[in-house]
């Protein structure tokens, strides 16, 4: 724990042949042993991972606990602050977190995906520490949601109507909002090639377009 905590392997290896039969792990920073322990008792338990058998997410997996690690390590050992003391003092700046991954570049659109399942450290930013307080430890996450906003214009018939957009996206669907009145729900298309196709939507609003945008 006081040099920013370990991975912990089981590995089944076949009696008879010696072959590996399955490895699992987990990643035990500190923050995530101090919440094991805080209450005492006779036995401790921890939920394992089923290690991967691709080589760039070992690289994944032993890269984002060496960097979370290195982040952790001087906060080993001591009594960590929650968000809400650090917003009452007046010290917090926000909070962030961090992953890693390889191969292709991240864009909003693969966050969802990428993140399904993951576990992360959440980290306190607060005044005078650039390294962030480790204040939670989130295990398993699903169901994220990413933003991204499109300063482009909206247009009917060659009138403007918008400035900008928003497209929200889930691990398989994109929810375009344009305004405060229309919003189109589509399925995720990863593949490049089948994102040049052309798209049909078919969408229903009540009224005329004039009266929802005045609403």
């Amino acid at each position: 724990m006081m040099d920013g905590g370990t991975i912990f392997f089981v590995v089944y290896i076949d009696k008879e042949k010696g072959d590996v039969l399955q490895i699992y792990y987990t990643v035990l920073l500190p923050i995530r042993i101090k919440e094991i322990f805080k209450q005492k008792k006779d036995t401790y338990y921890v939920s394992l991972k089923k290690f991967p058998a691709d080589n760039k997410k070992k690289i994944e997996v032993i890269y984002d606990a060496y960097a979370n690690a290195q982040r952790q390590k001087s906060f080993a050992g001591t009594n960590l602050p929650t968000i809400e003391e650090l917003s009452k003092k007046g010290v917090l700046e926000g909070i962030s977190f961090q992953f890693v991954h390889t191969g292709e570049e991240v864009v909003p659109s693969m966050m969802p995906k990428i993140m399904e399942g993951k576990s992360f450290t959440i980290y306190a930013n607060v005044i005078g520490n650039p390294i962030g307080i480790p204040v939670e430890y989130c295990e398993n996450i699903s169901q994220v949601l990413t933003c991204q906003q499109f300063d482009r214009h909206v247009t009917v018939a060659g009138v403007k109507y918008y400035d900008k957009y928003q497209n929200i996206y889930s691990i398989s669907t994109v929810k375009t909002v344009i305004g405060n009145c229309l919003t189109m729900i589509y399925p995720m298309i990863e593949e490049i090639e089948k994102r040049k196709l052309p798209v049909t939507l078919e969408f229903s609003i009540d009224g005329t377009l004039r009266e929802q945008i005045k609403k």
